[in-house]
């Protein structure tokens, strides 16, 4: 999304400088010579004239668009890890150059220097950006050469130890054969599955997939080695969790729950809005964690919440959710400028801790190590840490846009968001993966006491009818 939204700003101010002041400065003139014969001619002149002036001023507005677009956004682009966005803008700020220094924009003649400045600017980070991109993967990372993850979005999953799946933007759903060491077919997956959320169901033995936007979830049964349909609220399903008897989804930032025996799902109220919901997996204790404009837990498979929001000095807005199986929790989110990240141990009060990279788009906790977590983020590489986020190591994959990662005996699997270039699935392994200490100082985390309010059940409301079950 960033480096579509680079190739629209780059388009729109060459469009936007084409415009040339001193032909309507010349055309002012013109008008002078000529004595208005009426009072109706004598205002279109003066009106003329007005805007002639505010064109003439408009340069300095150009100039400085120039400074601040031109000059500095390949930079950022590029510390950001935006290879496509740095080339696309580099590219047109070549164009742009070349444009006015070849005498169709005489107008800017007191500024040559700062126009020679940055044609030698953008030639130098076009060619770093060459590089960065035809340059080989370095520490330890390789890429999935499996043909359908070549030039595609892939997203990953681990929803039981011993599986791991992948989903391509086609629709096309792969599972990791053990014993073959390769990747198969996931059992004729239906059409209208979208891989954006996957959790298993280890009661039933259910296998549930989420949707884009769409009114149903698919699960596939083990059993009889059958799909079948659950009709849900509409909407983008963002997180699954299940938690004994009880589903829970994440449905267009409103947690629904809905039980196996009742096909009614249920609205748990989080505020306004929730924005992330983890669980414990895996066999472990039953425990549940969201965020959103209130952040609660709850110990019961969601019969009982508490709220345990952080002060508003450290609260996150929009923050996500991860959670690791000894019941440490992870809450995060990322923007262009500033990465945050909030971690609480169990019974204890979340404390800030430090980022190495701002824009990070996924978390993923150890298995078996609270204390272990990886980040991903968009362009900026992956990160690990061995003391719950005190302090980070750099493991490389600068430039590629990551959006999901996950944790697979003992390696690290990483899925492409490109638009164009680093596009596919990589793979790190952790026996042998060179770190790189981050240049970040470890910063005194600070506490704070969390709200201690807690939530009966009638808090939850139902949004509807029973749904009836369906196939797809």
């Amino acid at each position: 999304m960033r480096n579509t939204l680079s190739c629209f700003a780059a388009l729109g101010f060459l469009i936007f400088v084409r415009t040339s002041p001193p032909q309507a400065a010349k055309e002012s003139k013109m008008m002078k010579a000529h004595r208005p014969v009426s009072n109706k001619e004598g205002n279109a002149s003066k009106l003329f004239q007005t805007i002639s002036r505010l064109m003439s001023g408009f340069e300095w507005l150009q100039v400085y668009t120039i400074l601040v677009f031109l000059l500095l956004f390949p930079l950022w682009a590029l510390y950001q890890g935006m290879d496509f966005g740095a080339f696309i803008t580099s590219c047109l700020g070549l164009l742009l150059n070349w444009f006015i220094l070849s005498g169709n924009g005489k107008w800017l003649n007191t500024r040559l220097y700062l126009l020679r400045f940055m044609y030698i600017e953008h030639s130098i980070i076009l060619l770093i950006t060459i590089y960065y991109i035809a340059k080989p993967l370095q520490g330890g990372w390789k890429k999935d050469l499996h043909h359908p993850f070549q030039k595609t979005v892939v997203k990953i999953f681990t929803p039981r130890p011993d599986m791991l799946l992948a989903w391509t933007e086609k629709g096309e759903t792969f599972q990791w054969n053990l014993q073959e060491e390769r990747w198969d077919a996931f059992s004729e997956v239906p059409l209208r599955f979208s891989g954006w959320a996957v959790a298993y169901d280890p009661l039933r033995d259910w296998m549930v997939f989420g949707l884009h936007d769409s009114d149903r979830l698919n699960v596939y049964q083990y059993q009889n080695s059958r799909w079948k349909g659950l009709l849900c609220p509409k909407g983008q399903v963002r997180d699954l969790v299940v938690q004994g008897e009880y589903l829970f989804a994440l449905i267009h930032h409103r947690l629904h729950k809905r039980s196996t025996r009742i096909s009614a799902w249920k609205t748990i109220r989080c505020g306004g809005y929730c924005s992330g919901i983890a669980g414990s997996r895996f066999g472990r204790e039953p425990y549940l964690f969201a965020t959103g404009q209130r952040w609660l837990e709850s110990n019961d498979g969601g019969h009982r919440w508490r709220d345990i929001t952080p002060s508003q000095e450290i609260f996150i807005s929009g923050a996500r959710a991860a959670l690791g199986n000894q019941g440490t929790r992870y809450a995060y989110s990322g923007g262009f400028f500033q990465g945050h990240l909030l971690v609480a141990p169990p019974r204890q009060a979340f404390r800030r801790h430090p980022t190495p990279a701002s824009d990070i788009r996924t978390l993923i906790v150890h298995p078996e190590d609270d204390q272990t977590i990886w980040i991903g983020t968009w362009g900026q590489g992956v990160y690990t840490s061995k003391d719950a986020g005190k302090t980070w190591a750099g493991l490389g994959l600068r430039g590629v846009e990551i959006r999901h990662l996950a944790y697979f005996q003992d390696a690290l699997y990483a899925g492409s968001s490109n638009l164009v270039f680093n596009r596919g699935l990589y793979r790190l392994s952790l026996l042998s993966a060179p770190t790189h200490p981050s240049t970040l100082l470890r910063v005194a985390p600070r506490q704070t006491t969390p709200l201690t309010k807690s939530l009966r059940s009638d808090t939850l409301r139902s949004i509807g009818t029973p749904l009836p079950k369906g196939r797809p």
